[in-house]
């Protein structure tokens, strides 16, 4: 399940999100950008435009969230040890902290409330999934 979800967040970035991001330099450096092109031109996936704006900007990285919360609980199991909480944990503490430090302008970037929604439900999903 936590690769499917990576799979489809990275999925999104790549048929909807502008080229000029981070991801899309290796694309860049080895001329090979033309295939995002034609990826997006294919008639099986939806219009950019029909999709909420939510859809494209949040939902990718709730899903990345959750993913790498369902992967270290796979990794870990069902150890009750400190160190299984850590890597658990760390991952959706640093994010939302981030998140409220854009909101104080103490670090660049966005504030979104909708990122802060989708992590808020990928730990909801991760508690539920796992009935920590």
């Amino acid at each position: 399940m936590a690769l499917l979800l990576l799979c489809m967040g990275e999925t999104i970035y790549v048929l909807y999100r502008p080229l000029n991001l981070y991801m899309f330099l290796p694309f860049e450096a080895t001329d090979t950008l033309f295939m995002i092109d034609y990826i997006r031109e294919i008639p099986l996936f939806p219009p950019k435009d029909s999709l909420p704006e939510w859809v494209i900007y949040n939902l990718p990285d709730g899903m990345w969230l959750l993913s790498y919360m369902l992967l270290m609980e796979a990794l870990w199991g069902r150890e009750n040890t400190k160190f299984r909480d850590f890597f658990i944990w760390v991952m959706p503490s640093l994010i939302i902290i981030w998140e409220i430090m854009q909101y104080m302008e103490v670090v660049a970037g966005t504030w979104d409330m909708n990122d802060m929604l989708s992590y808020i439900f990928a730990i909801v999903i991760f508690l539920k999934i796992t009935r920590l």
